[in-house]
């Protein structure tokens, strides 16, 4: 009377049928009541298969793919976006941008952090496209160079104030071809403004620096900029979907294009949204086959 226990058992029969089977329980004891199940419906065979068989891969959420591919290590002291568009005589335009990672307290001897970084690009037999420091920026940074499509090495060497190497990395990258006469889109710039005339300035300048951060407070105010490209002069029609972080579509965004019909773009109030995580995708139909590129960011308070 002083404890419950709860005794069960695992079925010896080879191959399950379906059926209903008897259970008997017998003690040693006598003068005991048994109280017992009667007995158990195993399960079908066409069940017992299907639960035998390995879950089916689940496609991975694009939104919870692009924060895990924009996240930084919390060993580095810089982040970095890397955008590609169309250039000339066959060439695409890389662009590099980085900024301060913000560095957890009781880091001591980096307490005035990364200063400039030197940047070097390399194609696949060691042709350089690009090898120099990328200007100095108090909160940003950014140069462009040309390079063919295909895949190029990166290296980059972070320096402090002092000259000192607060850390290096080396990555390879590929470059898309952006001059196929397919529809294709060059990669979506993110730009944060405080205020509607900042927003105003960073619309009318088409050289502003992008943000490389994925994450912004409601107080801010978002413009998304994306390259489009067709085949000759003709019109490129580009939708726009705000999604929450399980990929589901919240709300279709006005999409708004230049003069150049080269690069289209839509301006996000963030404090419309609640705190959380959000990806927009930009899609655009083209030769039967729809092309996509989502960015996800993660707002605060």
């Amino acid at each position: 009377a002083s404890a419950y226990y709860l005794l069960g058992y695992s079925s010896n029969m080879a191959t399950p049928d379906g059926k209903f089977h008897p259970i008997a329980v017998k003690v040693r004891r006598p003068g005991l009541e048994i109280r017992h199940r009667p007995g158990y419906w195993a399960i079908k065979p066409a069940e017992a298969a299907r639960l035998a068989a390995p879950a089916p891969a689940s496609a991975p959420n694009p939104v919870e793919a692009a924060l895990s591919a924009s996240a930084v290590s919390r060993n580095r002291v810089i982040r970095t976006w890397i955008g590609t568009a169309r250039g000339t005589n066959g060439d695409m335009r890389v662009t590099f941008v980085w900024e301060p990672a913000l560095q957890p307290s009781g880091n001591r001897g980096q307490e005035a952090g990364p200063v400039r970084v030197a940047l070097t690009a390399s194609g696949a037999d060691g042709s350089p496209y690009f090898r120099g420091r990328v200007p100095d920026a108090g909160s940003a940074a950014m140069v462009s160079f040309s390079a063919p499509p295909g895949m190029i090495a990166l290296r980059l060497s972070i320096e402090g104030a002092r000259g000192e190497i607060l850390d290096s990395e080396a990555r390879e990258i590929t470059i898309p071809d952006l001059t196929s006469p397919r529809t294709s889109l060059g990669t979506p710039e993110v730009f944060r403004a405080r205020t509607v005339a900042e927003l105003q300035r960073l619309k009318a300048e088409p050289r502003a620096v992008p943000a490389a951060a994925r994450e912004f407070s409601r107080a801010e105010r978002l413009l998304l900029r994306v390259p489009v490209y067709g085949p000759g002069d003709a019109a490129r029609t580009l939708v726009a979907h705000l999604l929450n972080r399980a990929g589901q579509v919240i709300s279709a965004l006005p999409v708004t294009t230049d003069d150049a019909r080269t690069a289209s773009q839509i301006e996000l109030i963030l404090a419309n949204l609640a705190v959380g995580e959000y990806g927009v995708q930009f899609s655009a139909p083209g030769d039967g086959v729809e092309v996509r590129e989502i960015v996800a960011f993660r707002v605060t308070p």
